[in-house]
Order: structure tokens, then sequence, then C-alpha cells
């Protein structure tokens, strides 16, 4: 007889309370028989790591029949009165798929709430069990009180649907076990008062003036926007005044004595109320514990009492640690016995029963039990007798490929003819296969067996036959190689030619062909990726045969497409598609404004969908009858009607009818695999005077409307920075000298783009365009992006360092001048991004351009940014969006500091714009902080040492004078930053795509330190180099240089990288995060980017907590993945 092992089921992780140990419960009786219940044992206490949030509840959801991929949400309440830090709890859930396999979570999002997103990411815990953990961007992943916060996302399946109803019921959310409070040792003198364990102590508030009066103060609310100073708001019964813009910010936890640099002054108690004291942190209420009942089930095990032996059961926990044991008295063997286990903690636990002789043992509902807390599990450990052992053997049954072209399974019967054919074994064989049987009974006179083939197998295109040739005697015998062929024979009856014709399939769409036959006499070959047309088929005289004819398109009225008829001679059986209306929920729509087109067109398509009598597509422009084709049809076959609907257009597309030479009609449709010529771009869509921006929202057809075609979809449009800004600036001139197609921006790469430049009058505020034609380009690709990447953020960007030549810092000066000029700016600035479908502004204000650090337009700045801040809300709260708003900066510390009236030392400047606290207040009301980690140095250099232009540390740097002191590095500025007021996360890193050349006066360390005489050879200009010249110096503005006249230069540098001149490299560069190279034939010092250093960069952002990466500018990147700085830091924030 075979020993029946017993499996333990894998567990979920141990989610609260405490743990414990049993000891046995005793009593014996040799007569047995009884059902008895045993004293409730109790587990020992064993320190448990979680314990369950009361306050928090989760839903999870993850249903559906897919079994490749399942989208889903986990939502997470807060019952609560006060706001709780969801990173101080984990959610855990066992995760598995309806055969028992592990499914990983990996991470679920919420992209916006709270000012900021949220994530929970999953890791494998014991067995099948997930635990996630909690974070936000902002660093504060707080649920507020009576929130709801929904983390969404999709898991991966291997080929099984989701077990989501194990997932629900094993959704836990916990937190740290709390510490309980110790008892005091009594003394003989009184008792003296408890003495709780310690434990973390709110800051008190500071103690405020006696009293005020606030009558007819309001109460402050975190969701508004406090944007004037003295601003006076009562909290907790206490009055305060902001000293800046704030929003958000709690004023008990952000307020002190005038002049205490905090944003809320705290004015007094109201009307003398005593000075709100926090509330001590209470000592948790224990975590209510669970328990199990295990039934010991004998009664069927064939015996009783001693005559059973002693049977035990053993508990253990999900760590495999033994938590309750006991043994079942004798007078309830051949019975059944109850043991209760009590102060068990929530979790998983597995029971494990001894054996009995000649016996099986079966658990139900399983091994593993799941205990929740203040609840009772119970398992049944259920013993059976087996039955008497019988001499068995095996047989190895195989089958010739007599018909090569089928390859699908058969179905094998064992049949016991001695026991009126009852079916002793099922198996599957394939042609040219074989397979072993289970043990069956030798043959004898009560078992002897024949092999039954399921079906036939037939080829009708080949015309070939083949059926059982009677079925085959099976012998089974022990100990001895039993084989059997299964006999397979041609058959001899004659056959008809049937001739399947298909028509009606379109273009891109083919069939399959399938026969079967009423009696399943055969199996048949399948045939695939049939086209319109006729095929003679064999078919075997006098079968009923079925056809079925299915279209790999869903477009037609009837698919597939059968037929049933008796074959007695030759005939023609018809597959006529017919082509519907239907349009499938995958079909989708395009657009696209042509580059460098001047027709005031764009380029409709759809797809998904082959025909229909109409299409209509909203739009922000009114079509115009054009010239040539649309969807198949001239112009003249085709009617174009618009209404306005708002700022808005509905336009329709119909075919005409065509009329015949005799005065009839025929119907004609629009062909939808073809696309669509649409005029009249020029009509609304114009953005600014003279700039095209065409958008086309939506199209529908037949009733459907189709979603906008995404790019993005086979990674389930994944945000390439995976928690990360990786954004790129595109300037709009590169579409003429560097033939910069817009729409071949690496949109996969990046998850915002940053539209430089928009222009602006400095007396009114008035917004205006650089350069309408380039505008017309950049921008309508930007807006249709914005359609296809759900995680796309597009900025529209104001200054730089001159706008067509003229300096912009004066212009920001003079705009900041005026209130009436900053708010017209302010509202035309968004009017502009609403129309274009962009989410936020940058302001790129160089000050420094025009002005010294002891005059630094600080208050300006700040007034002009608390505007714009607050009309972006405002426009938000109008539209149900959160529009950004992000600044460029200077990347040293020294011109971060001028702001604030102070040098790198310490000392005072004496700059009279200065704001004390300046970099705080715009830490509070930016969304991003974009530095401008790059031009540290360069040709303008002359006479001083050549050294890096973005590096991120100094290295080696010895008395040279190279910006040290200044703080012209990456990790000086963010740590500046960082101590000045803005958070981490809210900064993002330059990177340059470009290189800067300086020609030096020595060769020594590749020019590195030697003496700067001027500009190095360039490109577009001297001492300047895009990245994809560097590495691919041809001729070719698209994807190399502008010109012959850099390649040479390019060709004969020496590189100093990660693997080049790697010593010196290391000496100089490894901490800098900067190669260089050095042309003896130029005597040009390169400093630049590459692959390398930009995901060094990129990994010191994750490991300091920036926000991210951005890069000036786009078209200087390498335009193949194989070398894209842009695409290797991608790759860094998504491993």
């Amino acid at each position: 007889m075979k020993t029946n092992q017993m499996k333990k089921v894998s567990s979920a992780l141990v989610v609260a309370g405490s743990l414990a140990l049993a000891g046995c419960n005793g009593g014996t009786s040799s007569s047995g028989g009884q059902n008895l219940t045993g004293a409730p044992i109790s587990a020992n206490a064993a320190k448990s790591l979680f314990a369950v949030n009361s306050c928090l509840t989760g839903k999870l959801n993850f249903s559906g029949s897919s079994v490749w991929y399942i989208s889903g949400s986990i939502d997470i309440t807060n019952n609560c009165s006060s706001d709780i830090d969801l990173k101080q709890n984990t959610v855990s859930f066992t995760s598995q798929d309806s055969k028992g396999n592990k499914v990983n979570a990996g991470t679920l999002n919420n992209w916006y709430i709270n000012e900021t997103g949220y994530k929970v990411v999953f890791a494998a815990g014991n067995g099948n069990q997930q635990i996630g953990t909690f974070s936000a961007d902002n660093g504060n992943a707080v649920i507020k009180k009576g929130q709801t916060i929904s983390f969404t996302g999709g898991l991966n399946l291997n080929g099984a649907a989701f077990d989501n109803k194990t997932a629900e019921s094993s959704l836990t959310i916990s937190g740290a076990t709390p510490t309980p409070t110790p008892t005091p040792t009594p003394t003989p003198t009184p008792v003296p008062t408890p003495t709780p364990t310690p434990v973390p102590v709110p800051t008190p508030t500071p103690t405020p003036s006696p009293t005020v009066d606030c009558n007819g103060v309001v109460a402050w609310n975190a969701d508004t926007t406090y944007a004037t100073s003295g601003s006076k708001v009562v909290y907790q019964n206490v009055e305060y005044s902001n000293g800046w813009w704030t929003k958000g910010d709690n004023p008990a936890q952000n307020s002190g004595a005038a002049g205490s640099g905090k944003v809320w002054t705290i004015l007094g108690n109201c009307s003398g109320t005593p000075t709100p004291t926090p509330t001590p942190t209470p000592t948790p209420a224990p975590t209510p514990m669970g328990s199990m009942s295990v039934v010991v089930d004998t009664t069927g095990a064939g015996c009783s009492g001693t005559a059973c032996g002693t049977v035990t059961v053993n508990v253990t926990n999900s760590t495999g640690t033994s938590i309750a044991n006991f043994t079942v008295p004798s007078a309830s063997l051949g019975g059944t016995y109850t043991q209760p286990i009590s102060n068990l903690a929530a979790g998983s636990y597995t029971v494990a029963g001894s054996t009995i002789n000649n016996t099986t043992v079966s658990y139900n509902p399983a091994a593993t039990a799941s205990v929740t807390s203040g609840a009772t599990s119970t398992v049944t450990v259920k013993y059976t007798q087996t039955t008497p052992v019988t001499t068995t053997g095996t047989a190895t049954i195989s089958l010739a490929n007599n018909v090569p072209n089928y390859t699908g399974q058969l179905q094998v019967q064992i049949l016991n003819v001695k026991n009126s054919n009852e079916v002793v074994g099922n198996y599957t064989i394939t042609q040219g296969g074989s397979f072993t049987t289970a043990e069956l009974p030798v043959s004898d006179d009560t078992h002897q067996y024949k092999v039954q083939l399921s079906s036939g197998i037939a080829d009708p295109l080949a015309g070939l036959y083949y059926i059982e040739s009677g079925l085959a005697t099976l012998n089974i015998a022990k100990g001895s190689a039993n084989t059997l062929a299964i006999p397979m024979v041609k058959s001899s009856i004659a056959t008809s030619n049937v001739t399947l014709a298909i028509s009606g399939l379109t273009a891109s769409d083919k069939a399959g062909v399938t026969f079967s036959d009423s009696a399943t006499k055969y199996s048949y070959v399948s045939y695939a990726n049939q086209a319109n047309g006729s095929v003679i088929y064999k078919i075997e005289n006098n079968l009923n045969l079925g056809t079925s004819v299915a279209a790999s398109g869903s477009n037609y009225k009837v698919n597939p497409i059968t037929n049933t008829q008796t074959i007695t001679s030759s005939t023609t059986i018809s597959a006529a598609f017919e082509s519907t209306t239907t349009v499938p929920t995958s079909a989708s729509y395009d657009y696209i404004a042509p580059f460098k087109d001047y027709n005031n067109k764009i380029v409709l398509s759809l797809s998904g969908v082959t025909s229909s009598k109409s299409v209509s597509f909203t739009s922000n422009f009114k079509q115009k009858a054009g010239w040539g084709t649309c969807f198949g049809l001239s112009a003249d076959n085709l009617d174009f009607t618009s209404t306005q609907s708002g700022s808005k257009y509905v336009n329709v597309i119909a075919a005409k009818d065509k009329t015949n030479w005799d005065g009839s009609t025929t119907a004609q449709s629009l062909d939808l695999t073809k696309s669509c010529d649409v005029m009249g771009t020029d009509s609304g869509a114009e953005v600014l005077p003279g700039v095209i921006d065409p958008i086309v929202y939506n199209v529908t057809v037949n009733g459907s409307t189709l979603a906008m075609k995404k790019p993005c979809a086979a990674n389930n449009c994944k945000d390439p920075g995976n928690g990360y800004v990786n954004a790129g600036y595109y300037a709009q001139w590169a579409v003429w000298g560097r033939k910069y197609n817009p729409y071949n921006m690496p949109f996969n790469n990046i998850n915002d783009i940053i539209y430089a430049f928009v222009g602006f009058n400095p007396a009114t505020g008035d917004v205006k365009t650089l350069d309408a034609s380039a505008d017309s380009w950049g921008m309508s690709a930007v807006s249709r992006a914005m359609l296809q990447y759900p995680y796309m953020k597009a900025h529209l960007s104001f200054g730089g360092w001159t706008n067509n030549g003229i300096n912009t810092a004066p212009m920001f000066e003079q705009l900041a001048s005026s209130t009436a000029s900053m708010n017209n700016f302010a509202t035309q600035a968004i009017a502009l991004m609403r129309k274009t479908g962009f989410t936020g502004l940058d302001i790129d204000w160089e000050w420094w351009s025009d002005y010294g650090n002891n005059v630094a337009p600080a208050k300006k700045m700040l007034a002009f940014y608390q505007i714009l801040r607050t009309a972006l809300d405002t426009a938000g709260q109008q539209d149900g969006k959160k529009y950004t708003l992000t600044i460029a900066v200077n990347g040293g510390s020294d011109r971060t500091l001028a702001l604030e009236g102070k040098n790198v030392d310490g000392t005072s400047n004496g700059n009279p714009n200065a704001v004390s606290n300046f970099w705080a207040q715009v830490g509070g009301l930016m969304d991003y902080v974009n530095v401008m980690n790059y031009d540290y140095h360069g040709s303008w250099d002359a006479g001083n040492p050549a050294y890096f232009q973005a590096n991120y540390d100094f290295q080696n740097v010895g008395s040279n004078k190279v910006g040290k002191d200044e703080g012209w590095s990456i990790k000086s500025s963010m740590n500046t930053y960082i101590a000045r007021g803005v958070p981490a996360k809210k900064l993002v890193a330059g990177i340059p795509l470009y290189a800067r050349t300086m020609t030096v006066a020595s060769a020594t360390n590749g020019g590195l330190f030697q003496s700067v005489t001027g500009a190095g050879f360039g490109d577009y200009e001297n001492g300047i180099l895009d990245y994809k010249c560097i590495i691919n110096p041809v001729n070719d503005p698209e994807t190399g240089c502008g010109s012959d006249k850099p390649i040479a230069g390019v060709k004969s540098l020496a590189f100093y990288s990660s693997t080049s001149n790697v010593t010196v490299f290391n000496q100089y560069g490894l901490e800098a995060m900067q190669p260089w190279a050095y042309s003896e034939q130029t005597k040009s010092f390169m400093t630049y980017d590459d692959q390398w250093s930009a995901v060094a960069k990129a990994k010191a952002v994750k490991s300091t907590g920036l926000g991210g990466t951005m890069y000036w500018e786009l078209d200087g990147d390498a335009q193949n993945p194989q070398q894209s700085i842009i695409q290797a830091v991608k790759d860094e924030y998504n491993n």
C-alpha cells in the first residue's frame, strides 16, 4: 500500500496579536468510540510583529475572468476622527490564482490625492501572501479622518483566473504592535500610580497671548488658499495670522511667536480659553484574539480505543513554530474528539494529525486554517480505513502518426469489459506519442481491458481518413512490460469534392475553417489564414458534415458562418461574410497635423473598424470640404457638416449614395481602413495669433465613441518616471536648423514636456508667440501627446536667457512691477494652457543674466509666483483638475543664497530686495523646482582653469578655483535648497544634452585644469556641441551634427570616461560624475554628459530623495535608444 502523505498548505502571514504553545489534554479508555470535547487549551504568547489597525478598513476588488491580466483596486478608509499616517501601516492579502499559484501584486497607485501622489508597493510574504507598504511623493502619506483613498493597478496572471474571493477575505491592514503599559510592582507603602511605558509626546503648542476676540474669524481649512499675508483663522480655539501665502499648513504644527520664521503667528486664545494641551497618546486597547476548534473524527478508522494506538495533533503558526498540541483520549478513538484552542492571534495555522495504521488522513476544509480576531475557525481531521491491497500493473499505449497535419490531442479510454465496459481510465494522446497508464488490477476473471480511441482522424484537404481497427485488447500483468499500439486503418469509403467558397472578408482579415460530423467519427485538421476564394476539400461520403468558417475580425453580421449537410456527391458550400457597423471596444482613432505643413489640415485615421456610413468627431475647429480623397471617397462623394457646441465643433463626414446611369442609387460607405485629410484647422484652432493647434477630442462611429490611440498601451501606459520626474525641455526653434520633428519627442521615456518658450509683453503681461509656425507644429504635437499618454504633463515655459535675442531678466523685472500686468499675464497664460490641453506653467526667470547677487529681485519674484499659484489653483477648482507650477532656477549655491540676502559664508550681501525665507515660501508655492545644474563653466572662463560644466561634486581640484567656494555643483546646490526650505522631493536635477568646449593652453590631464584661452570648436556656434553630434559625427542635423564643421574636431577627441583613460578619469571625474575629452587637433577641452554620468546622477537623485531629472534640450539627445541619455535614465528609474 502506498503511504498517503499529508501536504501542508502554504499559509498567510500572521497579522495580529500573540501566538501560543499549548499543553496536552489527557484521558484514556480501552473501549473507545465516545464523542468528547476537551477543555480549552490556551496558546502561549509569542511576540507578534503587527497589530490590526482598528481605524482603517479596506476593500479589495480584482474580479474578472481574464487569465492573463486583470485590473482592480484596493480602497483604504479611515473610520476614526483623526488623521493616520499610512506609512506606519501595512496592507496584506493572500494573492493567488485559481490554481493556487502566487500572483505578485506589484505597485498600486493613486496618482493624485491630498495634493500629491500615493502608492502602495507589495512584496512577497509567507506562502502566497503579499505585503504592501504605503508612501507618498511628498513624503506625507496621511489619510485624513473619514477619507477613502483608492489605489489602482493591475495584476499579471499566468493562464489562470485571479482568486478574488480569497484575496477579499484575507485583506488585513496592520500597524506596529503597540507597546503595552507595564504594571508597577506593589510595595508596603501606598501603591504608586503605575508608570506607563513612555510613548512619543507631541510637541506642545507654543503658549499664546492670554486672550483675543475671535468673533467673525473663520476656522482654518486645509483646502483653502490663504494668499494674503495677515489672514486670520481659528484652529483648536486659538487664533493665528499668516505671514505669507499658504495652503494646507496646519497652524498648530507650523506656528510660533512673531519673528519665529513660521508661516503662522499665534495671536492668542479665543475668549480666554486655556492654551490647548496636546492630548497624550493613549495606551492602545489589546487586540481581540481568535480561536480554533480542531475536530478529530476516527469513526471511519476501522478501530477504536487503544487498538488505534496513540493519536496526537500538532498546530503550527505560519513560521512553522508549534503553538499547540494535544493527544486524543483513547475513549474518543473510534468516535469524535473536539479540542478548542484559544488565545490565537489573527493569521494562518497548519493542523497535522499523526497516523493510524491502514488509514488515510484528510482535512476539512483544509489543513491550513485562517484565524480572525474575535472568531472561531474549525478544522476537521478525518481518518478513513483503506481498502485491501490489489496486485496491479501498468501499460504503455502509443499511436502512430498516420495523418501528419493533425496535431491535436485525442481522448483514450481504458474499459473493463468484465464490468459492463466500466471506464477505468481516461487519457489524452497525440499522434506519434504515448502515455503510461495508472496502476490497474492485473487481467483476471474480473478484469479484462479494451482500449478505445474517441474518434478517427481526418485531413479533408489531403483526403486522408483513418479510424481505429476495432477495440484492441490490453493485457495487464504484474512485473512485465505491457505495451499496446492502437491499431489504425485507412478508411475505404469514397470521397466527394466539396468546394468551400469564402467571400466578403476585409483585406486585413483571414478566416479559420473547421469541420465536424454528427457522429464524432473523426477529429479534423483545422485550416487557418484562409482568404477570400474557393478551396476544394475531399469529404468522405455519407458524413453528416458540419462546417464552420470564422473570420479573424469581428466586424461581420454573422461570424462564424456555419453549415450542416450530408455529403453524397460533389457540392459547393458558400461562406459569404457581410460587414456590420458594430464598433469593437478596441477601436481607436488618431490624428496628426503634418510637420511643416501649411495647408491647415490634419490627417485623421481610425483602427479596429472597417466601414461606416458616416463618422463624426469633436474638435476645436470647424472642418471644411477639402480635396483629394477622404476614407476612400473623393470629396465630391462626401457631405461635410459642422455644428458649434460651446468652444468646440461637432463635425460629420458622411458618404453620399451613388447615382447610377439609370437613375437608381447605390449605397456607399466610408472605407475606414484609409485615412482622411480634414481641412479647416484655421477655423477655431488658433490658440495665439498665427498659431494653429488643432485638437480632436473624440471620434464617434455609429453611436460608439472611440478612444484615442495610445502608443503606450503595451505596458499599460506605465509612467516612465516610476515615481520620479523625467522632464524634457522642448525648444520650439529646433524645428529649423536641427530639423527636429516634435512628433519624435521621446514620449515613452519622459513624463513632463516643458515647452520653451512662449513670449510675453513685459509692459502689459500679454502672452504672445515667438514663432507662429514653429509653435503651430510644436504645440500641436504636445497637445496630441497629452491625449495619448495618460501620465504626461506639459508646461508652457516663459523666459529663458533670451527671447529672440533679448534678455528676459529685465522683462520679468518690468512685468513684476505691476500687479495688473502680472494678473493679466496669469489670465492669458492659463487661457493658453487650457486651450492647448497643457497641465501647468513654468517660469524661467534667469535674473543673474543682468543683475548681481546683491540686487537679486526676490520680492518681485515672490509676488509674481504667488499670483500664478493662486490663479492656477482657482482654475483647477473650476476645471476639476490639478494645474502645476514649476520654475527653472540657478544651480549655484551663491545665486540661491543671494535671494535671501546671504553670501555663501553666511554674511549679508546687502541685497535690499532679499526675502529672508524666500526659498521656504517658494517651496510651498511650487510643485517642482527645476535646477539648472549645468553651464557652471565654459568659454567665458578665459584665464581660469578649465573645469566641468555639470559636475555632481568636486574631486581632487586642489587649489584650482573652479566654483567650489561658490557651491557650483549638483550636490552643493541641492543641499542648499533643502537647507533653505525646499522639500527634497520637489527638487529636479538638470542634465545637459550638449557639451561645452574651451580652447586650453595645455593637454595635461586631457586639458582639465588648464588655462582657458577661448571658445573651443563647435557646431551651430563655437563652444557648444549637441550630444548626438559627439556620438554620431556625421552631417545630419536630425541624428548627428548640423554641418561638416565640427566633424573633424569630434573625431580627433581623446575621451576620459568610465571606459576610456579610466585611471585619469577615476582621479578627477568619478565623484564629479563627469567625463571629458581633449582634441589635440583643435586644442579644445570638452566637458559633457554621457549615459554613464546621467545614470550616476539618477542614482544620486534616488538615494538622496530628490524629485527627478530634467534635460535641456530634447533635440540634443541621441535619436536611438541604445545611446540615448534619456532612455538610460528612464531605465534606471525602472530598475
